[in-house]
């Protein structure tokens, strides 16, 4: 496993979030029915998104939440979490 700074993790994290943030509100727009497709411009590339693939859209927002929730469980140290782990331990 590649080693990151709390730094490059955080990163990482803020990327997500916006990347989230744009497929959700590309979501919507399909949704809503005011267009039929969206283009997503992260800077590297550009993504032509139309109603019909509504299923594939969900189907990208879920991978970028699970990235998103895998990185801080791993990370809790730069997350400011608990890592969501519990240690549980026979009581005799």
């Amino acid at each position: 496993m590649a080693c990151f700074s709390c730094t490059e993790i955080q990163q990482k994290i803020a990327n997500l979030k916006a990347l989230i943030d744009a497929y959700e509100e590309a979501s919507l727009s399909l949704a809503s029915g005011n267009i039929q497709e969206y283009i997503i411009d992260t800077g590297q590339t550009k993504q032509v998104v139309k109603k019909l693939d509504m299923d594939k859209l969900d189907g990208i927002i879920d991978s970028l939440y699970n990235r998103l929730t895998i990185l801080c469980n791993r990370y809790p140290e730069c997350t400011g979490s608990s890592g969501g782990t519990i240690i549980v331990r026979p009581s005799w």
